[in-house]
């Protein structure tokens, strides 16, 4: 299944999502996933969050994208949550469980899970309490 990451299937099952974490320790957050018509849960392994990393998604995600509006002479602002998430996502990953029978990762296990998948592991990592 690590061939290619399955997609995100359903984005609002709330009793996939832990309520709270030591920030300290290793975090497993289950994500329910379709992969060829089944349903698996799949559980992305983080390393311990520091400050420092968080500040730096922090200014990540408060970056702002200023590009042409629609309408002449104005400028429409964006900011970009979704690279700060995936960047933290790739900074704190240390593992996934339950994207096939593999006991072992492949060295680029990392680059073969999709970014919003790695995006929406990270926005329930950070909603809980």
């Amino acid at each position: 299944m690590l061939e290619n990451s399955p997609r995100v299937a359903e984005h609002n099952n709330s009793s996939l999502i832990p309520t709270e974490f030591d920030a300290s320790a290793q975090q497993r957050v289950p994500i329910k996933v379709e992969y060829e018509g089944e349903f698996y849960e799949v559980h992305h392994v983080f390393g311990p969050i520091d400050n420092e990393d968080l500040m730096a998604e922090y200014a990540k995600r408060c970056t702002t994208i200023l590009r042409s509006g629609e309408v002449k002479g104005s400028v429409d602002r964006e900011s970009d949550t979704f690279e700060a998430d995936v960047w933290l996502w790739n900074k704190l990953a240390v593992g996934i469980e339950g994207m096939g029978d593999e006991e072992e990762l492949p060295e680029d296990w990392k680059d073969r899970v999709e970014d919003e998948d790695k995006a929406y592991a990270i926005q329930q990592l950070l909603a809980t309490e």
